[in-house]
């Protein structure tokens, strides 16, 4: 049987399937059909410093090999995610990384500040990209001075490893990783969904109340692995690759791109069983290709070009 074991940030994770921030909650609902022992960390929806109600019409919207989704960061805040929402993640055995989001440098401090306040869990995923709340989303990712102002606010705030959540449709993404790193991030996720749109016609109006959403699934797939394979090549700190991931095939393309660990998102909304499929079929996988350890295959594409 082949050995599952990877590392992120320091921390060994027994499997190198995640969660995607927002497809899983905060695990109430999850772990009613979900093996935890198929994951190797819980990433929780994103908190936000004061609570949100989220985007009013249509959230979600199916579209071929894909969906659309324009949830607008929905949550209680973050001092009653930290009070009430983490107790049902903890005593799991399994790391939790929790996901922050701000429309300031200043409230992602405060979010911080007030997780760190309260503690049980074990790292950040900085969401700096959402794609779908205010005019034009959170456009903090997408500039290296946009990262460099955010985590000269949050870097000296913990010492817990932080993960940025990179923007997929930026101009210069490897350049954007690099600026992360610098700056002191110690892993990326790689990325945030895409942006797209889709119009009812019958009424000649878009089906999002906010015209454009987050793009995810298979369709989004290739692209997604096409940037974990130019971040991966940018920097020296662990790459997690996220989009379109619904197959251990998905899981081990990403992983040769340069991924150390992996997240599932669209493909557990449709499908929360999907991540002991993907556990079961990945062990036979790694033995076809005989494969011991998943953490050799990390990067493989790197030593070939």
């Amino acid at each position: 049987m082949s050995d599952l074991t990877t590392e992120l940030c320091g921390l060994k994770l027994s499997s190198p399937l995640l969660t995607a921030s927002g497809c899983a909650g905060y695990g109430q609902e999850f772990f009613q059909v979900v093996d935890s022992r198929c994951l190797g960390a819980f990433v929780t929806k994103s908190a936000t410093l004061h609570p949100r109600d989220g985007n009013e019409g249509c959230r979600v919207a199916e579209t071929p090999a894909g969906m659309l989704n324009s949830i607008g960061l929905a949550n209680p805040g973050i001092e009653r995610v930290m009070a009430e929402e983490l107790d049902n993640l903890q005593g799991r055995n399994l790391p939790i990384i929790l996901s922050i989001a701000g429309f300031s440098p200043e409230e992602y401090a405060s979010c911080i500040r007030i997780a760190e306040a309260h503690g049980g869990f074990d790292m950040y995923e900085l969401n700096l990209s959402c794609p779908n709340v205010g005019d034009h989303g959170l456009a903090l990712a997408s500039t290296p001075e946009g990262i460099r102002t955010i985590m000269s606010q949050v870097r000296g705030l913990t010492r817990r490893p932080l993960l940025v959540k990179l923007k997929p449709e930026v101009a210069d993404i490897a350049l954007i990783a690099r600026t992360a790193q610098d700056c002191g991030a110690d892993g990326l996720v790689c990325c945030n969904t895409y942006t797209g749109m889709r119009i009812d016609i019958a009424r000649g109006r878009p089906v999002m109340a906010k015209c454009i959403g987050g793009f995810s699934g298979p369709a989004v797939f290739p692209m997604a692995v096409k940037n974990v394979f130019l971040v991966s090549q940018a920097v020296s700190i662990p790459v997690v690759g996220v989009g379109g991931i619904a197959s251990a095939r998905d899981v081990v393309e990403m992983m040769m791109a340069g991924a150390s660990a992996v997240q599932i998102g669209a493909a557990a909304l449709r499908q929360p069983e999907v991540f002991m499929k993907i556990h079961r079929d990945l062990e036979a996988l790694l033995a076809k290709l005989r494969v011991e350890r998943i953490q050799d295959i990390i990067g493989r594409v790197h030593r070939h070009d």
